[in-house]
């Protein structure tokens, strides 16, 4: 018997309204937890990217560094690339990122982290395409070239603008990032002369 029916007392009337109030406020959870469903959905298939990419250039690194010393060439100077320093902190930035999940939206020194090795990864792929693409980087390899120089800083930047801190960071925190290029200029300029060797 429909709720609006004569036939029905007060009390079977507000029962049956009650009821149908109940339904209706389950939609928009409904709702919800529809959404919620798609935002974990895509965490997961987040994590699982970046753990595919870290260990597609994991292998990268580890391939040209076997031919590297099959060759004969010094390993010294393979980890003194900027290419290489910058793809391994690139590797554990979001290699962390996957394994935090959520939680490194919100987390400070990930940010950071994850903001370091973004900016050396652009710097990495820009200064390769435009001033490098035909210089002798000990990267024979065309996969792993790829992969170093081309694959890896487009997907981590990518992987910066899709999932930023939740917590901007300040223009402080910002200049962080550039201890490590400044650190890593005093070496090659210090280690060039000495061992009449340069990267770049």
């Amino acid at each position: 018997t429909p709720c609006w029916s004569p036939a029905l007392s007060k009390r079977r009337r507000a029962s049956c309204a009650g009821t149908l109030i109940d339904r209706v406020k389950l939609l928009p959870s409904a709702h919800v937890d529809h959404r919620g469903s798609l935002v974990m959905n895509g965490q997961v298939i987040g994590r699982i990217l970046r753990l595919l990419m870290a260990a597609a250039v994991v292998a990268a690194i580890i391939t040209q560094l076997s031919n590297t010393i099959g060759n004969g060439h010094s390993v010294v100077n393979f980890f003194s690339f900027f290419t290489i320093q910058s793809n391994i902190i690139g590797v554990v930035a979001i290699t962390i990122a996957a394994f935090a999940g959520p939680r490194a939206r919100s987390s400070v020194w990930l940010s950071q982290l994850r903001g370091a090795a973004t900016l050396y990864m652009a710097i990495t792929g820009m200064i390769f395409s435009l001033l490098l693409s035909g210089a002798d980087v000990q990267t024979p390899i065309p996969w792993v070239n790829s992969t170093l120089h081309y694959v890896f800083p487009l997907f981590i930047v990518i992987d910066w603008l899709v999932d930023r801190s939740v917590r901007p960071l300040s223009f402080k925190q910002g200049l962080i990032f550039l201890s490590y290029p400044v650190a890593y200029g005093i070496y090659s300029l210090i280690r060039g002369p000495i061992v009449d060797w340069y990267p770049y």
